[in-house]
């Protein structure tokens, strides 16, 4: 049990109020409880050392993701993000600010505490303030969010229900000699034909590197993969703008191909025609989803 719930999925979420709010908390705390030996500072000084330790955890936490970011990448990926690290990360965070305000206090000279003294009271008591706040946190965000992306799935899934059914996208219900024109020739990155069908037998497109796996659906042959050497963006732009959705950095779907939303606390993900995947959206065209959806049903 413990284990699949750090597993989880979490939204992965670093804006001004998460450096704000433990400034300014610290900022209260050190100028209203005065602790660490910090309540014989008259009244002035307390507060300029509450804001200038304030000043810290926020610099603090913006340096802590400000170097994650650089130094391991693909650890905080926002589509990879779960419970577990966000714990590891809030959990590191009161460790470094812990460590911060360690030294800031040693260093001035404020406190009367011995070096390991003033190390065992800060840490002993920034983890227990802390652990408090920083659960209840991730259970909040967890609920909110995990209800927040349900109401937005069961609201796409009304609109893709609404839509009148269309055609079959699938490669069988092709006129037998269509048009040249509706065909789809793409191109890899020499410029030579790597693919040519109906747009409609389309799935989805995936970057992978230098390379983007085009996913699409025969007939007699079920889905099928072609794997093509070319920018996403790049091959999206061969396909009709109307019938394709760049629902993520790494995918294009096609729209009318759309079957089901569902929705975790990290994100929204989608399920294809004749795809077993689920094929994620990132949080930026969530609201461009909702759009395109509720304009086809609109119009049907």
């Amino acid at each position: 049990m413990v284990k699949p719930f750090f597993a989880r999925p979490h939204p992965f979420i670093f804006t001004p109020a998460s450096y704000l709010i433990p400034g300014v908390g610290t900022l209260l705390l050190v100028g209203l409880v005065a602790p660490f030996g910090l309540n014989n500072l008259e009244s002035t000084w307390r507060w300029s050392i509450a804001i200038l330790l304030g000043v810290v955890v926020a610099l603090c936490i913006i340096l802590q993701v400000w170097v994650l970011r650089r130094i391991a990448p693909a650890w905080v990926q926002e589509d990879q993000w779960t419970v577990g690290r966000e714990m590891t990360l809030l959990f590191s965070g009161v460790l470094i600010i812990g460590l911060a305000i360690t030294a800031l206090i040693g260093l001035t000279g404020i406190s009367e505490l011995s070096w390991e003294r003033l190390l065992w009271v800060v840490f002993s008591r920034t983890i227990s303030i802390s652990v408090f706040p920083v659960v209840i946190l991730v259970l909040y965000e967890q609920y909110s969010h995990q209800l927040q992306q349900l109401r937005r799935a069961q609201q796409l899934n009304r609109g893709l229900a609404e839509t009148s059914p269309v055609e079959s996208t699938s490669a069988a219900q092709e006129p037998a000699s269509p048009p040249a024109s509706i065909m789809a020739v793409l191109l890899a990155e020499n410029g030579k034909p790597a693919l040519q069908l109906y747009p409609g037998a389309v799935r989805y497109l995936m970057s992978d590197g230098n390379y983007v796996e085009v996913f699409y659906y025969e007939p007699t042959q079920g889905l099928q993969k072609k794997l093509i050497r070319n920018r996403l963006g790049t091959l999206k732009e061969m396909l009709p703008e109307a019938e394709f959705f760049a629902c993520h950095k790494r995918f294009v779907v096609n729209l009318s191909a759309i079957r089901e939303v569902r929705g975790n606390a990290r994100n929204l993900e989608i399920r294809l025609e004749e795809v077993p995947d689920w094929i994620p959206v990132s949080r930026s065209q969530v609201a461009n989803l909702q759009t395109l959806i509720q304009s086809s049903s609109q119009a049907n």
